[in-house]
């Protein structure tokens, strides 16, 4: 499905993948990466292949859209300390993003950890859309936005 805004053209994959042909970018949110072994440790179980799952969904879809950045908007951990309880086959899987530019944006989620060879992308609480665009490298994202009349 295609959709229109600020007169730029997405594609929303059955993924969940936003994907921005123009710019050759995905954009994905809320992965809740590590959210089984976080509730392992408070003694609730959850099968541990969550994290496993969605890397191997993301990559599929990945290498079906043929994107050259990824922009990530946060919560991709399910806690802070995610990333450090991450599996070796799992970590291998989430270093492959290296290979798309990374962008990343902290979610409430995440805490102040922010990977090795990612982008970060700092806004406040609240931070817009607009704004994050804005707040890229120019060489990589240019949008004009329509005047409010």
């Amino acid at each position: 499905m295609k959709i229109t805004f600020a007169d730029h053209e997405f594609l929303l994959h059955p993924s969940g993948i936003l994907f921005w042909p123009e710019k050759s970018m995905a954009i994905v949110s809320d992965l809740h990466l590590e959210k089984g072994s976080y509730f392992a440790q408070k003694g609730f179980f959850l099968p541990p292949y969550d994290t496993h799952e969605t890397l191997e969904r993301l990559h599929k879809a990945l290498a079906v859209l043929t994107p050259k950045q990824i922009l990530i908007l946060g919560d991709t951990f399910h806690d802070a300390k995610g990333h450090g309880r991450l599996p070796a086959k799992e970590r291998v899987l989430f270093d492959r993003l290296l290979h798309y530019a990374p962008f990343w944006i902290t979610g409430n989620h995440d805490g102040d950890f922010v990977p090795e060879g990612f982008t970060p992308v700092f806004g406040s609480p609240g931070l817009r859309i607009a704004e994050i665009w804005q707040s890229l490298p120019p060489s990589h994202v240019t949008i004009t936005w329509p005047s409010r009349s």
